[in-house]
């Protein structure tokens, strides 16, 4: 038991309004201090002499929890309403065709932060303000007439057959390829995403001349890059950041990159540390900044070798590759094992491309200069992830569907797709010239793990909970997955009774009696996809932003609501249209 005196302090000592009283401890030989500050302030209303017992020490700390509730909530809303004013701000902007951010704003927002604050970390304090305002700009870039959708999927059983979409990660290193190289070609049969049409219209800045229509991208062919004094601005994509930030390396330049707010958010500490190493500098417009945006100053003196280090993001690694084509001599590159899919993915590119690279013992790579060829027919398979969402309408539609094109072989993630995919009731063929899967019956035990590879989360969620027997569902996945909070959330919203442990969770039958799901707000483009898949399930459950698809797969909605028989001859003559072609023609 210790001995202790507290102050009751009226509340407007603090200006503190979810508690009536604050409660402080006070050591003994300090509270003639107090007492004389008492009498300066005069805002302590007793002073008492109190014996703290066992109840009281345990009741102290709840009493904190509770205050610290009671804080966040004040500050949840403080935050929600900042968001809105500085989102409302940033649109007016944006309908002027100024950028969204006001570096006056910002700069007169900060002055208050130092003032009140006065940091001994400015640094932290600073990516604290530069994520809240991305909030606000988060608010401005949402479409303004984006309403929710409610999904109400067709009822009869399905039989589609699409041309499967491509592997996004190849389609977008081909375009950045068909940016560069001095040849006329036609990319077909492409899902063109909003992050391409930045990465296009970013090269078209710098020199390029690349157009694009429905599914079909068009080049005429370019010369030298000229970035030398160019302001790009970079939407949402790190990659694309990367790559016109490695592409301006090779040669001597000031560039300035801005972005949206996604990339507002972007921790570029790595490479304001890597730059030097590349014979560039690199620093943020915001002091304590280490986000977008930035400012590259490069001497064009590239390093015969380059390492990059472990904590490097892996899409700068494919950035580095692509943009080493273009420099004067060859990069010798040591790259992480977190690029490894990466520099994988660039092989195949460069195979494509005629571009020549050779892998030099462990994790090392030198990548020749040369100007990019596109090949006539080039092998691009199936991206395995948003294909997996087609074949599961399968099983969430109780049809079939088939996709045309090539399964990506040897490849983890998609043979990981595929096993659980048919763990949960999909009865799968892989054909020569496509792939078919069609409703069948749960053959495994329904174990779910996604340790492995959590990004698959969105698309094998919503068939676990196809199960229809009295085994609960078990989904392996880690704590630290930024997919197990969704999966929680949306357990919780559809009324799943569920228990968690240190591999994952347990899913257990939905309640008896649950009221209608609210409308829900999907935390990106996958889960969108994911929510569609659960709509066959739940008729009728809302998307507050249908909108975040056209960021990953805008031509997506067309065919989710072409899916009823009466629209099907609809749907496959729009698809008939796009082929799986890459045709180049000659100067």
């Amino acid at each position: 038991m210790s001995r202790t005196f507290f102050l009751h302090l009226q509340k407007d000592f603090l200006q503190v309004h979810p508690v009536d009283v604050w409660w402080i401890s006070i050591p003994v030989d300090q509270l003639l201090l107090m007492g004389i500050i008492s009498i300066k302030h005069a805002c302590i209303a007793d002073v008492y002499d109190h014996q703290e017992t066992g109840n009281d020490m345990k009741q102290r700390p709840m009493e904190t929890i509770q205050e610290l509730q009671a804080l966040d909530k004040k500050l949840a809303s403080l935050i929600a309403r900042r968001s809105r004013l500085l989102g409302d701000l940033s649109r007016n902007r944006q309908d002027k065709n100024k950028s969204l951010a006001d570096p006056e704003l910002e700069k007169r927002l900060w002055q208050v932060w130092k003032k009140e604050l006065q940091p001994s970390n400015p640094s932290l304090v600073r990516q604290a303000f530069t994520l809240l305002n991305s909030m606000g700009y988060f608010e401005a870039e949402r479409p303004h007439g984006d309403k929710p959708f409610c999904l109400y999927p067709t009822r009869r059983p399905l039989d589609h057959e699409f041309p499967g979409p491509l592997d996004l990660e190849l389609v977008r290193g081909l375009v950045s390829m068909a940016a560069l190289t001095p040849r006329q070609c036609m990319l077909e049969g492409l899902n063109v995403n909003d992050e391409i049409l930045e990465l296009v219209k970013a090269a078209n800045q710098c020199g390029a001349k690349l157009s694009w229509r429905s599914s079909t991208l068009l080049g005429q062919g370019m010369g030298d890059v000229d970035l030398d004094g160019q302001s790009l601005f970079l939407g949402q994509s790190s990659f694309n950041f990367y790559f016109f930030f490695c592409l301006g390396l090779g040669h001597p330049c000031r560039i300035k990159f801005s972005g949206s707010a996604t990339l507002k958010t972007l921790n570029l500490r790595f490479l304001l540390n890597l730059a030097p190493a590349l014979g560039a500098r690199l620093s943020s417009i915001e002091p304590q900044s280490y986000s977008l945006p930035a400012k590259l100053e490069a001497g064009g003196n590239l390093p015969e070798e380059v390492e990059i280090p472990e904590d490097a993001d892996p899409e700068f690694v494919r950035a580095l590759m692509l943009a080493a084509t273009t420099y004067s001599s060859p990069l010798r590159i040591k790259y992480p094992r977190a690029a490894e899919v990466q520099v994988t993915d660039c092989l195949k590119i460069f195979a494509a491309c005629r571009i020549r690279a050779q892998e030099q013992g462990q994790r090392t790579i030198t990548v020749q200069p040369g100007q990019p060829v596109l090949e006539d027919h080039a092998d691009i398979p199936l991206d395995p992830l948003l294909s997996g969402f087609l074949l599961a309408l399968a099983r969430m539609g109780k049809g079939r569907v088939r996709l045309k094109g090539n399964w990506p072989r040897k490849c983890a993630r998609a043979e990981k797709i595929l096993d659980l995919m048919r763990r949960s009731g999909l009865d799968i063929e892989l054909e020569e010239n496509g792939i078919a899967a069609r409703d069948g019956e749960p053959r495994h035990k329904p174990v779910f793990d996604l340790s492995s590879f959590p990004e698959i989360t969105p698309l094998i969620f919503p068939l676990a909970l196809t199960r229809e027997d009295d085994a609960p569902v078990r989904l392996l996945l880690p704590r630290e997955s930024i997919h197990l909070e969704t999966v929680l959330d949306l357990l919780v919203l559809l009324g799943y009774q569920f228990s968690q442990d240190d591999e994952g969770l347990s899913i257990f039958s939905r309640q008896a009696h649950h009221d209608k799901s609210p409308a829900w707000t999907s935390p990106g483009p996958c889960w969108s996809l994911g929510y569609c898949l659960l709509s066959f399930r739940f008729p009728g459950i809302c998307l507050c932003n249908p909108g975040n698809l056209a960021a990953l797969w805008p031509g997506f909605w067309k065919i989710f609501t072409n899916l009823s028989p009466k629209k099907a001859q609809e749907s496959d003559e729009h698809f008939q249209k796009s082929r799986k072609r890459i045709r180049i023609q000659g100067d």
